[in-house]
Parts: structure tokens; C-alpha cells; sequence
């Protein structure tokens, strides 16, 4: 007879049975049983698993062919490539926060990989290693930028401090986006410097004596055009080239040039004021302002560069500065500078000259304080242009009997009587051509 609740005798038939106990136990040490184990679930359930319960899930695994199979060493490799290139693309614009985020979002994505991959497929990838990757590369990747930046930074220092204020230095470093120091085609406005007569006075004094002056000269007029947001370009001889409008923009750079040219003028007087008391000789300066294109950048050879700007119209620009000894004048301005100025730098009309090489005349002034002398000179032009020989004469007589030793209108007193004696051609515009200039 059986006894009650007994189970049937083909209940086993075809089963694997394991036998064992299952005693609930936390992990202490004073419940710990010899058949409970510690398990990856333990973290979760806060209990060990028994023998018997190990034995079960072995067996369905190999019976099941559920087998978890860990990725390969050289697999393993080949991932921590991958993860460390997609860092490095990811990353290569490094910035904190921004890269930081990316930093989050591929190792998100890889745990979600390697989690998808294990429930797809039963294949353990080794996590840690691609993880650990993403912030290596992160601090990797941000000391080489820093050095990069620190790099930079000397690079722009170097190749700016001579030229133009620690202002601008300091401007251009935070936003070097702003220059391009191959060289680009900008908008410029130029300005030469030359010292009348120097090289004759120059073989009287001597070496030291010299180079007291030029240091002088070219130390005061340094300061001015820096002080104007100028860049300046380089010390040719006695001779200073400058420019506004590279490397960074300016919006108002022929207002700043020309302002430049007429502080630098009273910057001489001084000068000569101290070299008087010094027993040296009284230079004087000329100087010629021009706006136009010119292709400006870090131009020289291979083992030298220079920052600087060539073009048509930097030689322009040179041009007008020698044309100065002809009127008597100490500053000339070219037309397409003046328009830019608007009037609020008062300018007198010079002439309409072609320049050495250009076949295209030119408007020039220069800066003039006396309205009457402007009005004068703006008049008696347009009378000259229009051949009106008598009247001309007349507005230029009295620009003499106002300033008796002025160039301009002595000049075209001289003029007026050669055409009155050879008239010009019939399709002369009033411009001269100055070959020799």
C-alpha cells in the first residue's frame, strides 16, 4: 500500500534529479551553511544560493546549450582600439563640459552594447577596459590641447608683440580664429614714413649720434601708431611702414591712419624741439596715407617670415609719401582714404597725380586746420581745372597773402604761367603725371 501523497513511480522517469537543502541564510558568518554559496545575484536578493540550486543552473546551461562565452583576448583588443579612435574623432575639438558630455554618451552607449550583446547571444564582453578607455582619452586628449593652446599662444605672441599693443596680442590668443597668418586679402590702409634728407645729414654726425636719432624717431613714432591701433609693419632704412585694418578688422581704419599721421607730425616738433638742445640736426618727416587691397600675412621664406602686406597699392602708398617734397607738404592723403573719412578730419585738396607705375590719376590732400585755406585752395583748384588761368591765379595770390611761403599754391602760380605760354591738351583733366615721384 502507498502511502498517502506519495508520487508516482515514473515520476523521475527521464529527469536528473538533484538532491540538496535550501536553507534561506543572509551572508553573515554566523549563518553561513557548507551547501550556500555566494553568487552575482547576491548583491541584488541579499541571500546565498544553495548547492543544489548551482548544480541545477549548470546543468541547464549544458543541456540547454545556453553557454556564456566570453569574447576573445584579441577581440577584446581590436575593441579598445575602436573605442580609443571613436574618443579621439569624438573629441578632437577638445572643450571640458562639451567633450565630457560626449565622453558620457559613448560609454552609455558601449554598456548598452555590451548588455544587448549578453542577452542576444550569451557573450560576456569585458567591459572595464573600454570604459576605463573614454576617460583616459579624455585627460589625454585634454593635455594635448593644452599644450597645443600653450603652443599656439607663443606663436601668436612671437609673431604679433613687435607689431602691434599687448591689447591686440591678448585679443588675438583668445580668438585666433579671427587671423590668418598665411596670408589673406583684406582691406588696409597703409601709411609710409621717410625722413627728409637724412642720408646727407646723416654722414656728419657720427655712428652713435646717428642711432641716437632713429632710435628716437622711430621710438616716439612707434608709440604713436600703436596708440592709434595701428600694426606696425617694419623700419626700412629711416623709413616706417604701418597699416590699419589687419590683423584684426577696423572698421574706421583710415580715420585712425590719417589721425595717426597728423599726432605724428606734432609728435616731431617735439622732437626737434630736444635735438635742438642737443645740438642735432631738425628733421623733418614725410608721410603718405592710402586705403586699398593687399594680400597681408606671414610672407618671406622658409627659415624667415615677416608680417606684411604687398599689393598695388601699398606701393601707392609709398608713392604719395614722396610727393610731399613737391607741394611742401608733410602729409598726403589719397582720395580713397579721404572718402572714407567723412569729413570729420578737415582735408585740403592737393592735385590729381599719377604716380610712378600707375596709370589710373589719384586725388590727394592733406590735412588742413584753416577752413579759409580749404575753401581757398578748393575753389582756385576747380577754377584751374576748368582753365580759368585769370581766376585761378587770383584765389592763389590771396592763399599766398594769407601763408606766404605756401607749396601748393606756388606751384600752381607756376603752372598757370607755363600754360598760359604752352595751353595743355584738349582732353587734360588736371591730372600730372610724376614720373620721378
Amino acid at each position: 500500500m502507498k502511502p498517502t501523497g506519495s508520487i508516482a513511480a515514473d515520476f523521475f522517469k527521464d529527469q536528473v534529479v538533484i538532491v540538496g537543502r535550501d536553507v534561506k541564510a543572509s551572508p553573515d558568518a554566523e549563518s553561513a551553511q557548507a551547501d550556500l554559496f555566494a553568487t552575482p545575484f547576491l548583491a541584488s536578493t541579499g541571500w546565498l544560493m544553495p548547492g543544489a540550486e548551482l548544480h541545477a543552473n549548470i546543468l541547464e546551461t549544458v543541456l540547454g546549450r545556453n553557454a556564456i562565452t566570453r569574447l576573445t583576448d584579441g577581440a577584446v583588443a581590436a575593441l579598445l582600439a575602436l573605442v580609443a579612435a571613436a574618443s579621439a574623432v569624438a573629441m578632437r575639438r577638445w572643450r571640458p563640459l562639451w567633450s565630457l558630455l560626449i565622453g558620457v554618451a559613448l560609454a552609455g552607449t558601449i554598456a548598452a552594447a555590451v548588455w544587448g550583446v549578453f542577452l542576444k547571444w550569451n557573450l560576456w564582453v569585458p567591459a572595464g577596459s573600454p570604459l576605463a578607455v573614454i576617460p583616459l582619452m579624455y585627460v589625454s586628449l585634454g593635455g594635448w590641447s593644452y599644450l597645443a593652446e600653450q603652443m599656439r599662444r607663443k606663436e601668436i605672441t612671437r609673431a604679433f608683440s613687435l607689431y602691434v599693443t599687448p591689447q591686440v596680442v591678448d585679443y588675438l590668443i583668445a580668438h585666433p580664429e579671427r587671423i590668418n597668418l598665411g596670408g589673406e586679402r583684406r582691406e588696409v590702409t597703409f601709411l609710409f614714413t621717410d625722413l627728409a634728407g637724412f642720408t646727407t645729414f646723416s654722414e656728419s654726425l657720427s655712428p652713435e649720434r646717428v642711432t641716437h636719432v632713429l632710435n628716437r624717431h622711430f621710438t616716439d613714432m612707434t608709440d604713436v601708431v600703436l596708440e592709434y591701433e595701428g600694426t606696425l609693419v617694419q623700419f626700412i632704412g629711416d623709413a616706417i611702414m604701418a597699416f590699419w585694418g589687419a590683423p584684426l578688422d577696423d572698421d574706421d581704419q583710415a580715420y585712425h591712419a590719417v589721425a595717426a599721421a597728423i599726432a605724428m607730425q606734432k609728435r616731431m616738433q617735439v622732437i626737434r624741439a630736444d635735438f635742438a638742445k642737443e645740438d642735432l640736426p631738425q628733421i623733418r618727416m614725410r608721410i603718405g596715407v592710402h586705403s586699398g587691397s593687399a594680400v597681408v600675412g606671414n610672407l618671406g621664406s622658409a627659415k624667415r617670415l615677416s608680417y606684411t602686406a604687398v599689393g598695388d597699392d601699398v606701393n601707392t602708398a609709398a608713392r604719395l609719401e614722396g610727393i610731399n617734397k613737391l607741394y611742401g607738404t608733410g602729409i598726403m592723403v589719397s582720395g580713397d582714404t579721404a572718402r572714407r573719412i567723412e569729413a570729420r578730419i578737415a582735408l585740403r585738396p592737393v592735385d590729381r597725380v599719377i604716380v610712378k607705375g600707375k596709370s589710373q590719376a589719384v586725388e590727394v590732400f592733406t590735412p588742413c586746420d584753416d577752413p579759409a585755406a580749404v575753401e581757398l585752395t578748393t575753389q582756385a583748384i576747380r577754377l584751374y581745372r576748368n582753365r580759368e588761368w585769370d581766376a585761378a591765379q587770383a584765389q592763389f595770390r590771396e592763399l599766398l597773402a594769407i601763408a606766404p611761403e605756401d607749396g601748393i599754391a606756388k606751384l600752381y602760380l607756376g603752372r598757370i604761367a607755363a600754360f598760359r605760354i604752352s595751353p595743355p591738351a584738349a582732353n587734360w583733366d588736371g591730372a600730372m603725371e610724376l614720373e620721378k615721384l
